[in-house]
């Protein structure tokens, strides 16, 4: 089962995400895709990609646990990530280090107040218009939209 009309790159990236698949199929639910002949007979490239992926998530994965069940580690069970901690930290004092410029308070109002304003603009016009032609007795009660029957 080989992809076609993809450039090599995109061959390579679906035969990754095929094995992948295959792999998860067989695990979970014991299903065979494809003939083990045909995965062992991967092409270089293919065979190279699959393998340093295999090698750096095995890497990952041992330096995750060793991090999680060190006997000494601080607050057992989570491993602490300086990025996240940024962020967080950074969500939290954002509120003091923020200035209002033209800029901030353009897009407010271009992603805010003008599409609110838009909107109920929109409505209340159709509104008037139809409760004009109510009115006037253009459009017979039998035929409005909403009617009390």
């Amino acid at each position: 089962m080989e992809p076609t009309g993809c450039t090599e790159a995109e061959q390579l990236i679906c035969g990754f995400f095929l094995i992948r698949f295959q792999v998860f199929l067989t695990r979970s639910f014991g299903l065979v895709l494809f003939e083990s002949g045909k995965i062992k007979t991967m092409s270089g490239d293919l065979k190279n990609l699959v393998d340093a992926k295999n090698a750096q998530r095995a890497a990952l994965k041992k330096e995750f646990y060793k991090l999680i069940s060190h006997p000494e580690a601080a607050g057992q069970g989570h491993a602490f990530d300086p990025a996240l901690q940024r962020y967080l930290s950074m969500r939290v004092t954002r509120v003091d280090f923020f200035r209002e410029t033209p800029r901030n308070v353009a897009g407010v109002f271009a992603l805010a107040i003008i599409p609110i304003a838009a909107t109920i603009y929109f409505f209340k016009t159709k509104r008037d218009e139809r409760e004009a032609l109510y009115r006037s007795g253009a459009v017979a009660y039998s035929e409005r939209q909403f009617k009390f029957t």
